[in-house]
């Protein structure tokens, strides 16, 4: 059935989280291959959640009226039905989670364990639901859900969707958290006091939150400089979260200051040797691709493209994009490869490999590839003689059939 949500809902949502999402099913095709899943497949993801729900307790107003008085209250501010099944999950951990909407009835799938429910006010329990009543409402769990039953084989999800997903589900995190802001009436203190107990898992007697000590962690984690690292965290830094939620209250419509925040975890090179290495094969890599004189690329020359800068970025495509001309991509390559010549030893001829690769997309060599390759193991001083081995090896292979241009071909 359709996501039930509310204008008030949409309004909270963070915008280049729903942009993103769409952006992510246009490009991988992914409402196409969810009208695709298999019935059987379906059925059996459908069991595993009943056999989710058999494992919890299903708590009633007869049981816990409070709890239940509390969902409805918090369905009520976001614009929504009382529509709910919750579950206790019975551990002391202070945690919550949605399992998304169930089928026709539009109810509101949600979990608390026990130690949430022990720890916190009331009023950071509405914040609670209202944060997981947003990733129904905006269909993450869903989405999630649907991910898995797309790529369900052993291969799994491609490796450039999933390097985008780690940035979606970042993004998703802030409506979420929206969401739950708008259930206690914008109150920044009782949102950012639920989300510190929640991550660090202390209560009430072991925090007090100075929120404008706190917003100072944000230079300290700047300091950290490991993108590698956070670009692979599913959701944003608590320092992030809590900055992000003020600069909602105070301006709704400033979306670009939250999206700073959110740049801070994506995995972008910023080291000078990788940031070289990025450039150097991003740069040669169209040049490369462009030598054969055709002035647009091949979806065999895009996606080898997105395979060489992936390990840089976990947006290749923008970036390859961010590249308008030939001049450009000439000026970038030669800065980098002037530095690597300078500074790198044998990895360099890694490097030429796969500059090699890109030439050898459609198993065909021409005279301008053959002058770029030439041009690009002088700028490396990789003897040439070493790139025609490398060529001579390579046997014929079929030719592959072009696919839709690219849109980040060069302008000559």
């Amino acid at each position: 059935m359709p996501i039930a949500t509310s204008e008030i809902l949409e309004c909270a949502r963070f915008q280049p989280e729903a942009e993103m999402r769409n952006r992510l099913v246009e490009r991988f095709s992914l409402a196409e291959a969810t009208r695709h899943i298999p019935e059987d497949v379906r059925a059996r993801s459908e069991r595993s959640l009943r056999e989710t729900r058999a494992s919890m307790t299903r708590l009633t107003r007869g049981m816990a009226s409070g709890l239940i008085r509390l969902v409805e209250e918090t369905l009520d501010r976001l614009g929504l039905e009382p529509r709910v099944e919750l579950l206790i999950d019975p551990t002391e951990r202070i945690n919550a989670g949605a399992y998304g909407i169930l089928g026709d009835s539009g109810k509101h799938l949600i979990s608390l364990t026990a130690g949430i429910v022990k720890q916190l006010t009331d009023e950071q329990l509405r914040c609670v639901l209202g944060h997981e009543i947003g990733h129904n409402a905006y269909g993450h769990a869903q989405f999630a859900e649907d991910i898995c039953l797309i790529y369900r084989d052993e291969d799994g999800v491609p490796e450039l969707l999933g390097s985008h997903m780690f940035v979606l589900e970042r993004l998703q995190e802030f409506s979420a958290d929206r969401a739950g802001l708008v259930a206690v009436n914008n109150n920044v203190t009782t949102s950012a006091s639920m989300l510190l107990h929640v991550h660090t898992g202390l209560g009430p007697k072991d925090i007090h939150l100075d929120l404008d000590a706190f917003t100072d962690e944000i230079a300290r984690l700047e300091a950290f400089d490991i993108p590698d690292r956070l670009g692979r965290e599913s959701h944003p830094l608590l320092p992030l979260r809590i900055r992000a939620l003020q600069i909602f209250a105070a301006n709704p419509d400033d979306e670009e200051g939250v999206m700073e925040l959110a740049r801070m975890m994506d995995f972008e090179a910023r080291d000078e040797a990788v940031v070289h290495n990025r450039n150097l094969l991003l740069a040669g890599g169209l040049l490369a691709a462009h030598a054969d004189s055709d002035d647009e690329l091949a979806d065999d020359e895009r996606e080898h493209l997105v395979e060489l800068i992936l390990p840089f970025s976990d947006d290749p495509e923008v970036l390859l994009q961010s590249v308008g001309t030939i001049d450009q991509a000439a000026d970038l390559f030669t800065a980098s490869a002037t530095w690597i010549r300078e500074n790198v030893g044998p990895e360099r001829y890694e490097f030429m490999g796969k500059l090699i690769s890109v030439v050898l997309c459609d198993d065909k060599v021409h005279e301008g590839e053959v002058q770029f390759l030439k041009q690009a193991a002088a700028e490396l001083e990789i003897p040439f003689s070493w790139v025609e081995k490398k060529l001579a090896g390579f046997s014929e292979r079929a030719s592959r059939e072009k696919g839709v241009p690219r849109a980040f071909g060069l302008r000559k």
